[in-house]
């Protein structure tokens, strides 16, 4: 109930104008700071309007402007403020220059009594100045990275999350989980949910999975739920998505010495090559966010000597390029409805003219009658051959990818299953990453 003594007020001229346009940009915008986002599109209105911010100040006119507030504390003129009076020229300089209590006290800490345990202003303006400036920059670039995370937040929305559009990694996410699911509860423990992430091939990441964990099992009941994971996870690779995007090196000779480096040291010796194996498991432990797909996808790409063995500055430069279109949102943003188009197309789910059924069967019934002893394993030369008579339009490219799933140990000899459980999608990825190029 408003009480009749209160102080009566006027609303300014304009400002229902002001406040509609300015609702109307948070509708359109939707920020998730909106205090940020206030500060920003009102500093921004005021320069328009030829205002000056806090940080438009020449240093002859903050200079003058401080000069004014200690002289109008120094009461006695003698060039010193004491604490107290030191105090109150903050006051003041809240109000002018828009700086916040911490900002006082961190430009309050800088300033030296002397053995009276007075301030000379005369030493500490030049002081000041430079400590103000720095703050206004470091306030500055703290609106512009809130901006720029916006925005990639935005664009992250409609990200390729792991390479692949939002439905198909639902689905992924939804098998990983009933296979998790072991006993059909319909819910998985804190420990059965990070195997699952883990053991899903999807490339998550050690901080993804970390944060996944701190967000997942919102009723604190030690179950997680399919219906309380999707949601959480796809929020959370989006922010990841967009932080990584910020922090990765957008030159590609940067991220090619980075493999390099990585390739070159496990190598040891000078070496200059790598089983295919061992990249599988260091292209995991670098911890890049990339799917089993991906990984093999750029072995796909690197010639092998016929030993299983890979050339690392060749490897290197594969997998600087494929990381660097990863992180490409511009690139992924166009990419996603090309994608969609051709998944729509009638030869989609098929690998070189076989539909996965067929490709699978065929792969297996030719590998399961080469094993004569059922030992799960054959020599890598064995594979290629028997292969290459099964599926006999099986592209060179296509070959190294199959065989870098079989990961042959240091005798040649390889398990073949998962050559007959994942070439399907590999291939397809890479049938996928052709297409895309031709659009």
């Amino acid at each position: 109930m408003a009480s009749r003594y209160a102080e009566k007020f006027s609303i300014p001229e304009g400002f229902p104008q002001i406040l509609r346009e300015f609702t109307k940009e948070v509708l359109r915008e939707n920020p998730q700071n909106i205090y940020d986002f206030g500060h920003q599109y009102f500093n921004g209105l005021a320069s328009q309007n030829g205002e000056k911010g806090p940080g438009d100040l020449s240093p002859e006119e903050l200079r003058d402007l401080i000069n004014r507030l200690f002289q109008e504390a120094d009461k006695d003129g003698n060039g010193y403020l004491d604490r107290k009076e030191f105090k109150s020229v903050f006051v003041g300089l809240q109000s002018d220059l828009k700086l916040s209590a911490k900002e006082i006290r961190q430009i309050m800490s800088e300033a030296d009594e002397n053995q009276d345990g007075r301030i000379d202003y005369g030493e500490f303006v030049p002081l000041f100045i430079d400590v103000y400036y720095a703050m206004i920059a470091k306030r500055e670039h703290a609106n512009e990275t809130a901006a720029l995370k916006e925005t990639a937040l935005e664009n992250a929305r409609n990200f390729l999350l792991k390479g692949m559009p939002r439905e198909e990694l639902e689905l992924l996410l939804h098998d990983v989980f009933e296979k998790a699911d072991v006993d059909k509860g319909g819910y998985l423990s804190r420990s059965e949910f990070v195997k699952c992430m883990k053991d899903s091939n999807l490339g998550f990441t050690r901080k993804e999975v970390n944060v996944m964990m701190s967000e997942v099992d919102e009723n604190k009941d030690g179950k997680i739920t399919y219906n309380e994971f999707a949601p959480m996870c796809f929020s959370v690779l989006t922010e990841m998505v967009a932080l990584r995007t910020m922090d990765t090196p957008q030159d590609q000779s940067e991220m090619a010495r980075f493999f390099i480096d990585l390739f070159m040291n496990a190598a040891g010796n000078g070496q200059t090559h790598l089983k295919q194996r061992e990249v599988v498991e260091l292209l995991k432990a670098a911890d890049l966010g990339l799917t089993f797909i991906q990984i093999h996808s750029i072995l796909s790409e690197v010639s092998e000597d016929g030993s299983g063995k890979v050339n690392i500055e060749e490897c290197a430069k594969v997998a600087s390029a494929m990381i660097n279109n990863l992180f490409n949102m511009e690139a992924s943003i166009g990419s996603l409805g090309n994608i969609k188009s051709i998944r729509e197309m009638d030869d989609y789910n098929l690998v070189n003219g076989l539909d996965p059924q067929t490709f699978t069967g065929t792969l297996s019934a030719a590998l399961y009658a080469a094993d004569s002893k059922q030992s799960g394993y054959l020599h890598r030369n064995v594979i290629f051959e028997h292969i290459s008579a099964a599926l006999p339009t099986i592209q060179p490219q296509q070959m190294q990818a199959m065989l870098s799933l079989a990961l042959s140990e240091d005798d040649g000899f390889a398990a073949y299953q998962p050559i007959i459980e994942k070439s399907f999608q590999v291939l397809q990825y890479m049938q996928e990453q052709e297409l895309l190029k031709r659009f």
